[in-house]
C-alpha cells in the first residue's frame, strides 16, 4: 500500500467497469459518475496498490500486467462479497441461479438432453468450443460451475469440487460455496 487511502468497493467496482468497457468515457455513461470522478478513483486505486493499472490511449484503456492481476482479484473479491450478502438474506437456491458453462461438443454430444431440457431454466449458460473460455470466468468467480474435458483440469484455480464423467473424459467442476450454501 503506498497511498493512505482505503480501499473501497466503489474502486473496485469502478476499475472493473473500466477493465470491462476499456473506456473511462463508457463506464461514466454506465456508472452514473463523471470522468474525473472515475479518473479520480482509478488514480486513488493505482496509488493504494502502488502500480498502474491501465495503459491509456485515445483509444481507451487497456489493463497493465498488474492490472489484469488486480481485475481477477477484484472479481472474486466483489462476487464473493455478492454471495456472502445473497447467504446472509437466506436466498433460495434454485436451479435458475446458477451460471454454468460448457463446452458445446459436451452440452451437444453427450449431454444433449440435460441442456435441451435445462436450459431455459439457467441464469445464464456459457457455450463455447473454446475450455479457455469457459476457465477464466469460472476462475473469476463469473460462472458457479464448468463441464470440460479433463486436459483443461491443470488451469483451474480456487476451491471447488471435481466430478470426472466418462473414463475422465470430461470433468464437472464446482465452487466450494455453491455446494456449502446449497447441498
Amino acid at each position: 500500500m503506498i497511498g493512505n487511502e482505503n480501499i473501497s468497493f466503489d474502486m473496485l467496482n469502478v476499475f472493473i467497469k473500466v477493465s470491462e468497457t476499456k473506456s473511462i468515457n463508457q463506464s461514466s455513461k454506465v456508472l452514473l459518475l463523471s470522468q474525473p470522478a472515475i479518473s479520480k478513483k482509478i488514480h486513488q486505486l493505482e496509488n493504494y496498490v502502488g502500480a498502474q493499472l491501465f495503459n491509456r490511449s485515445a483509444k481507451g484503456v487497456d489493463l497493465t500486467y498488474d492490472g489484469h492481476i488486480f481485475y481477477v482479484f477484484a472479481t472474486r473479491m466483489l462476487n464473493e462479497l455478492t454471495r456472502t450478502i445473497d447467504e446472509i438474506n437466506h436466498k433460495n437456491f434454485s436451479f435458475s441461479n446458477l451460471t454454468i458453462g460448457v463446452l458445446d461438443s459436451i452440452s451437444s454430444f453427450i449431454f444433449p438432453d440435460f441442456f435441451i431440457n435445462k436450459v431455459y431454466e439457467l441464469q445464464k449458460l456459457e457455450v463455447t468450443n473454446k475450455g479457455i473460455d469457459l476457465i477464466m470466468p469460472f476462475n473469476e468467480g463469473r460462472l458457479d460451475a464448468i463441464i470440460i474435458d479433463s486436459a483443461f483440469g491443470d488451469d483451474i484455480v480456487g476451491p471447488y469440487v471435481q466430478k470426472n464423467y466418462l473414463k475422465s473424459l470430461t470433468i464437472l467442476f464446482i465452487h466450494n460455496q455453491i455446494l456449502k450454501c446449497h447441498p
